[in-house]
Parts: structure tokens; C-alpha cells; sequence
């Protein structure tokens, strides 16, 4: 007996229904068009899946993507942490809600974590006079922590060396050496103009004062824009202070001294050594 034509059309409307709620619950297709650059049906699929699946596993992943998406690539900062912090909020017994809190410090990162080798020179000679050499590496178990064995070198001859442990961790960014002492907060996070705060480096009381992250500086590795300005001075000398300003994505990239009447610059970011 056939069935009648109303009843066919509406199991057919259900099954396209049922098909297309599939698909814009997929969080493969996602992740697929993530894998092929494209970014903006990527967050919109990695939203629906969002809002059909919100108690699912990979409910906080879909948002900490979207937030990777829009710091990496579309570099909007304030819709990025605006997902990583929903990520905290609704799901902070995901191991998703520690990445996305380590992805804040990250947004914009002011300070990389990455193996390697970084070369500041002195802006007088170039580095011919004297130079730093920091080469780094990451812990083999916690990516929030960086360590650093820095060389200062006067010509070819080393005049110290010493290690340093880098951590980022919630709202700050640490420096401590190895040596022993009291960790230094180097950076509060997120970055706002006129941010202060006050800490303890070398035994000395020091205050920081995020005074500009608009600045652009031309060093010898190149001229970086979008810089942050951030101002070191000790409380006991406050007529003479530090300024260090840390580019996006690529970190500390000069070095002045600095008084009420002027700016001195020390080091600076050198280029890749040729190999």
C-alpha cells in the first residue's frame, strides 16, 4: 500500500532537518575547515557545534578553537579572551580551562615562549662592544615554564652567565634565577596603558608601569609596531628609571635608560646570526 503524499514530504522534511542539525553539529567538518585556512566557517561551525553540544566533551575545545582562531589569525584580542574566559567560566575542570588561562597571558603574547636563541646587543656598536645571548628552552612537562642560560659577552669574551626560570601563570609573568631569590613579576596580564604594580628585583623594591602599547620601534632586526612600553624604576631612585619595550609575537626588542630629560638606548634586538 503507498504511503500518502503528505506523510512521504514530512518524513523527508525531517530527514533533511535531522541531516542539516548533523552537520552544523560536526565538530570534524570544523576542525577540517580550520586545517584548510578557512578561518571564519571554521568559528561559525565550531559556535554551532557549540550550542548543540554544550555539555559535551569537546564543548570547551570548540571554544577554546575559536579563541585560537581569532588571537593567531585574526588577531582580534578582545574576542579572543573573551572566548578563553568563557572556557575558565563554564568549564574550569576542563584541561582545556588551563590552556585557555595560559592562552590570556598569550593575548597579545608580549613575551613568546619558544626554544631557541635570542641576541641583544648595544645600540652604540651593534653588539661588537657587548652583547647578550639567551638560549632557551621550554620544560619538557609544563609549557608554562621557559628556561633561560644567558651569556653576557664584552667582544668575544663572556663576563657572566647565569640561568633564569620564566613562568607564566594566571594574570602575571615571573622571572627568578636559578641562583635563588625572590620571583619577579615582570608583566601583569592582560596588558592595560597605566597599569602599575610594585615588586622586589635584586633585593630592591621596583615598581612597573605599563606607560604605552603603541609604540614603534626600528631596531637592528627591524622595526616592529604595536609595541608595549613597559617602565622598571627603583622606589629609592625614582628621577632614573628602565624602559623595555616587548613587541607581539617576538618579544623584548630594545632596552633604554632613562631620566625626566632623556631616553638612552642600550640594547637592542640583533638579527640572526648567519650561519
Amino acid at each position: 500500500m503507498n504511503r500518502p503524499y503528505g506523510m512521504v514530504l514530512g518524513l523527508l522534511s525531517t530527514a533533511v532537518f535531522i541531516m542539516a542539525c548533523s552537520s552544523k553539529g560536526d565538530f570534524s567538518k570544523a576542525e577540517r575547515s580550520e586545517k584548510l585556512g578557512r578561518f571564519s566557517t571554521a568559528i561559525s561551525q565550531y559556535e554551532d557545534y557549540w550550542k548543540m553540544h554544550s555539555k559535551e566533551e569537546k564543548a570547551p575545545l570548540a571554544l577554546f578553537r575559536i579563541g585560537e582562531i581569532y588571537r593567531t589569525v585574526i588577531v582580534d584580542y578582545d574576542k579572543a579572551r573573551k572566548n578563553f574566559n568563557n572556557v575558565i567560566e563554564w568549564y574550569p575542570q576542563s584541561p582545556w580551562a588551563k590552556a585557555a588561562d595560559l592562552a590570556l597571558i598569550n593575548c597579545p603574547d608580549y613575551f613568546p615562549f619558544a626554544a631557541g636563541q635570542k641576541m641583544l646587543g648595544d645600540s652604540m656598536s651593534g653588539g661588537a662592544n657587548a652583547r647578550t645571548l639567551d638560549v632557551s628552552e621550554l620544560d619538557a612537562k609544563d609549557p608554562s615554564i621557559m628556561r633561560v642560560k644567558r651569556q653576557v659577552l664584552a667582544g668575544e669574551q663572556k663576563v657572566s652567565e647565569s640561568e633564569i626560570e620564566f613562568q607564566k601563570k594566571t594574570g602575571e609573568i615571573t622571572e627568578k634565577q636559578k641562583a635563588g631569590g625572590f620571583a619577579t613579576v615582570i608583566l601583569r596580564v592582560p596588558a592595560e596603558k597605566g597599569r602599575k604594580w610594585e615588586t622586589l628585583r635584586n633585593n630592591k623594591r621596583v615598581q612597573y608601569n605599563i606607560e604605552s602599547l603603541s609604540e614603534t620601534v626600528e631596531v637592528r632586526a627591524g622595526t616592529f609596531s604595536n609595541c608595549l612600553k613597559l617602565i622598571e624604576r627603583e622606589l629609592a631612585r625614582p628621577d632614573s628609571f628602565k624602559a623595555q619595550y616587548f613587541a607581539p609575537g617576538k618579544g623584548l626588542v630594545l632596552v633604554t635608560q632613562s631620566s625626566n630629560r632623556q631616553e638612552t638606548r642600550l640594547l637592542e634586538l640583533l638579527p640572526p646570526e648567519k650561519k
